[in-house]
């Protein structure tokens, strides 16, 4: 077991104290369990609004035009549970059995128990809620076979890396890949919507006895909860209902950085401080003057025969506060090094790292990393030569959109579409393959100045800024033996091809999105198998503007290109 999760499940609660509580003190057992500031207030209702107009939205949604061959759409039904905390509110769950699919047996066995023997027992304010699932006469869940799956917020697994029946949800603002890349533990659930998390943060806020600095916070008696089926919402693909990553927005910093900046958008990268870069000593106006003062360090370094900044991190986001523009200069040996992944499934980075998941560093390296990397940090989007297939729209103003495979980092996926190109032009014949849904990226995507959220006018509108499409009946039987989770979780930035479904049901094709922009805000908890080469992503987006809402009469068919498909 790791030593993180041991820290997290197992043992007292010594660096959480001093990380997440900074604004309302643990200690302090003042009732505070709905004593909130004005911001916090605000925020919470613009979550409930959001939420509230998500489902008015999803319940009025008028069926999508399917592709010609297809009067009935594919579509995978999801399945979910709710857990009831009584006055302070129900939070909905989508179960996902393709993260763990005893697990999801055994959650699927206690909620149809319908019974109230459940509990929440353990409460950490702003970082988790842990309790029992239980129902008499439900067997426990005795194997555990799991998905190399990061854990994010609002995700639900079993505390202390057992099969249950103690779960913890998990509430930080972002993935917790000091859990492990990937977490050691079973991830089997996700809260549904933002909704139900403010229903987990009333939750976490309840008195606790006094408890000694550093130690778990226990109630004093464990609460009970109901639990019982519930349906996930209608739609497919279903829209994103709950951030991944809070606070997250489009990094405009690396527009200005050099190409010797190796700069990374959105992302921490960690190593041991070197002499002058403290940061919050050492202020810098850019992300580009913080790579220039890591340079600079690095030369004054090597002339003294020493070691010196190979990593830069800076803070610039709205999110920053009073770290805003620190510039932490910083050695990391082996950055980007791999080791054999831990179920021999191909390799995984020495030093875990998720890029494009920070709400506010961005950062950089003097060494740029691997095309290949785990983590995502080399990719770039691909030219012609190097796409190993294509789209082919008999209309024109979409043409031939050509995509690079990640082979490496999504091989499950890589060996369907490998399937389907071996299969040639019968595989999407009669128009099996098409369109669904054209939504063009819309001003203020990802914009600081919008209010963070999902709905119409935020920072996010679920739905928008992406082309979804169909493999159809084309898409064939999965690959026996192989993971539903694939080894090399990255962001969805901007060109990735994604399955969809990142809820609701198991993300794992044959519904599929382009992303026209970067997706921040989905964390890494979406399939991305490949990429878009950049003049054709152009044109597509261009499309989007003017074809915004049509699908289902675009087909396509594929095209295996000259790229070897390793």
């Amino acid at each position: 077991m790791r030593f993180g999760t041991a820290l997290l499940l197992l043992v007292p609660f010594l660096i959480v104290a001093s990380f997440f509580y900074t604004r309302d003190s643990i200690h302090a057992r003042q009732p505070r369990a709905l004593s909130l500031s004005g911001q916090d207030i605000a925020r919470r209702q613009r979550q409930a609004a959001a939420a509230a107009e998500l489902r008015a939205a999803a319940a009025a949604e008028p069926p999508r035009p399917a592709a010609a061959s297809h009067p009935e759409p594919l579509r995978k039904v999801g399945a979910g549970l709710q857990m009831d905390f009584g006055s302070l509110g129900v939070v909905r769950v989508n179960l996902r059995p393709e993260w763990s699919p005893t697990s999801f047996e055994y959650a699927t066995g206690v909620a149809a128990a319908r019974s109230n023997t459940s509990t929440v027992y353990r409460l950490e304010p702003g970082f988790l809620i842990q309790g029992s699932l239980l129902a008499r006469g439900v067997k426990p869940n005795s194997k555990n076979p799991r998905g190399a799956k990061v854990m994010e917020r609002g995700e639900i697994g079993w505390a202390g890396g057992s099969k249950g029946p103690d779960y913890f949800i998990y509430m930080g603002t972002g993935p917790a890949g000091w859990l492990g890349v990937p977490h050691d533990g079973t991830v089997w659930a996700e809260v549904a919507d933002e909704a139900s998390m403010l229903v987990v943060e009333k939750v976490s806020k309840l008195e606790v006895p006094p408890t000694p600095p550093g130690q778990m916070h226990i109630l004093a008696t464990r609460r009970l909860i109901g639990v019982a089926p519930w349906d996930p919402y209608p739609g497919w693909p279903p829209r994103e209902r709950l951030l991944k990553v809070v606070g997250a927005s489009i990094d405009r910093a690396v527009e200005a950085c050099g190409p010797q900046c190796h700069a990374l958008p959105r992302t921490e990268l960690h190593g041991s401080v070197v002499s002058g870069g403290w940061g919050s000593d050492h202020k810098q106006p850019s992300a580009a003057a913080c790579c220039a003062a890591c340079e600079e360090q690095r030369a004054r370094a090597r002339v003294e025969g020493r070691s010196g900044c190979n990593v830069w991190v800076w803070c610039g986001s709205a999110q920053c506060g009073k770290q805003r523009h620190e510039c932490w200069l910083k050695r990391a040996d082996g950055l980007w090094a791999v080791v054999p992944a831990a179920d021999g499934n191909g390799v995984k980075s020495k030093v875990d790292i998720l890029v494009g998941t920070s709400d506010r560093w961005t950062a950089g390296s003097e060494t740029a990393a691997p095309p290949d990397h785990p983590s995502g940090a080399g990719l770039a989007l691909p030219v012609g030569a190097e796409a190993h297939f294509a789209l082919v729209f008999a209309n024109p103003a979409l043409g031939r959109v050509r995509v690079r495979l990640r082979t490496a980092g999504a091989p499950r996926a890589s060996g369907r579409l490998r399937a389907m190109l071996d299969a040639g032009a019968a595989a999407c014949g009669g128009g099996r393959c098409a369109l669904s849904r054209v939504a063009a990226e819309p001003e203020g995507w990802g914009d600081e100045s919008r209010p963070d959220g999902l709905a119409d006018g935020e920072r996010w509108p679920a739905g928008a800024a992406r082309i979804e499409g169909t493999f159809g009946t084309a898409f064939g039987a999965e690959a026996p033996g192989v993971a539903a989770v694939e080894p090399g979780p990255v962001q969805v930035g901007r060109g990735a091809v994604a399955w969809a479904g990142g809820g609701a049901a198991t993300g794992d094709g044959p519904e599929f999105f382009i992303a026209l922009a970067a997706m921040p805000h989905l964390g890494v908890g979406h399939t991305v198998w490949g990429h878009v080469v950049d003049e054709d992503l152009r044109r597509i987006g261009a499309f989007a503007k003017s074809h915004a809402g049509t699908g289902g009469a675009l087909t396509f068919t594929l095209e295996r290109l000259s790229a070897p498909l390793l």
